[in-house]
């Protein structure tokens, strides 16, 4: 980096504030997670049904790219 570029940079950097994981985990609630199962509408069943039948899944099916 040339000298303005990292003089912009510390200037910045005073202004951002940076939460890591550690640091907001103390604030928020323990993670919860739910699995819901449902049914697919008529349209999201035909929508997946013409994915798995595409060439570009019996590509990755096939391992090929």
């Amino acid at each position: 980096m040339t000298e303005i570029q990292q003089n912009m940079s510390s200037i910045v950097n005073d202004f951002i504030l940076r939460r890591i994981n550690t640091l907001n985990a103390e604030h928020l609630p323990p993670k919860l997670v739910q699995v819901v199962c449902c049914n697919l509408t008529e349209i999201q069943q035909n929508m997946y049904q013409h994915l798995c039948n595409s060439k570009a899944m019996q590509h990755v099916l096939d391992g090929k790219q």
